[in-house]
């Protein structure tokens, strides 16, 4: 008996996180082993937006809610985010809230191509002196990296990710519509 608790006890603990890297709500990892989550290197350009009529005003986020919120919110946390959203919905109904937020990938970092955005389609010249190249022509590090794509498509594609549809309606997400 005691054997069979310890045992449902330690499957529990690998099961639990195992949700965090099979789940679709990447950047959420309550549960995760986090020694092994590249998640903690992401960070997000967020904004949300009250949307009211012909305006397209900026929220304040520190204005609005706490420093913590606020950082949860710029870790691209979907959940954080709604839960905002409804909290702010309630207090100013009617309005239209709407968030445009863009995290770097987990990824990003070991990759040359995200090293900075691409001004053109042209293969980046950080290919050409980056040690992550070395042992390789320019060429065939950035073929590795980016396929046969443009420099422009290959940095949208692998260096950057939305948590959440650009322009999201959150007043519409806030009231399960």
């Amino acid at each position: 008996m005691r054997n069979g608790l310890i045992a449902a006890f330690l499957l529990l603990q690998v099961v639990l996180p195992m949700n965090d890297y099979l789940g679709d709500d990447r950047p959420d990892e309550r549960f995760a082993w986090r020694m092994f989550s590249p998640i903690r290197t992401v960070t997000c350009s967020t904004a949300l937006y009250d949307e009211t009529g012909w305006q397209k005003q900026k929220l304040r986020l520190l204005t609005e809610d706490h420093v913590a919120w606020k950082r949860l919110l710029e870790r691209g946390r979907r959940h954080i985010l709604m839960g905002f959203a409804q909290k702010w919905c309630a207090k100013a109904p009617g309005r239209k809230l709407t968030a445009d937020i863009t995290c770097r990938t987990p990824e990003a970092l070991t990759l040359v191509v995200c090293s900075s955005s691409p001004a053109s389609d042209a293969r980046p010249s950080a290919f050409e002196r980056d040690r992550r190249c070395a042992g390789e022509s320019a060429e065939a590090c950035y073929a590795r990296e980016c396929g046969t794509r443009g420099a422009r498509d290959c940095f949208a594609e692998r260096c950057r990710m939305r948590p959440v549809a650009a322009n999201l309606d959150l007043w519409a997400g806030s009231r399960g519509g």
